[in-house]
């Protein structure tokens, strides 16, 4: 049970969401924060120190708070270039001769892309799209922590499953609202 606590973490981080309704504010605010997921794993191919990881998480996690708090510029236009910073600076370091390295760039381009179209499209449409980013990024945490690589397995186990839970959360309860 005690490799599971990124399991529970992740469950007891997500119970919120089911019991909240889904608002076009909500869905632009986790269209936002799917950014950081293509962003952590381009910045853990940067760092390369998968012990890092976590440090990394609460460092972006501050940020994005601190950038939602503003409305000078969109959250998700300030990530995105952090992301572009650290992949030109892996590249420089050599990091993307490695095609697992190679293969973050590929998730920063979708899920970045998913983010943005989230953020731009219909609201009713938005909601979709963000919740297929998140659903998808469940299943690239899956895929990096069965290969264990890249960031931690911990890691890896809770943002699966975090995602996956927001990725439900954001199609289910619309259908079954809290009362």
């Amino acid at each position: 049970m005690a490799s599971r606590w990124p399991t529970a973490l992740a469950l007891a981080m997500s119970v919120d969401t089911f019991f909240s309704e889904v608002t076009d504010d909500l869905v632009r605010h986790f269209a936002s924060a799917m950014a950081l997921l293509p962003t952590m794993y381009v910045i853990m191919v940067a760092v390369d120190r998968r012990r890092l990881t976590w440090p990394v998480l609460v460092v972006l996690l501050v940020g994005f708070v601190g950038l939602e708090a503003q409305d000078q510029v969109p959250p998700v236009v300030v990530i995105l270039w952090v992301a572009l910073a650290f992949a030109v600076w892996s590249h420089l370091r050599g990091r993307f001769a490695d095609g697992v390295a190679r293969l973050q760039l590929v998730g920063l381009a979708l899920f970045g892309a998913l983010s943005v179209a989230g953020l731009l499209a219909e609201p009713g449409l938005a909601r979709y799209v963000v919740a297929a980013g998140w659903f998808g990024h469940g299943v690239w945490d899956l895929v990096h922590l069965l290969r264990d690589r890249v960031v931690a397995r911990s890691w890896a186990q809770w943002c699966g499953v975090l995602d996956v839970l927001v990725a439900a959360a954001l199609v289910l309860v619309p259908l079954y609202p809290p009362s």
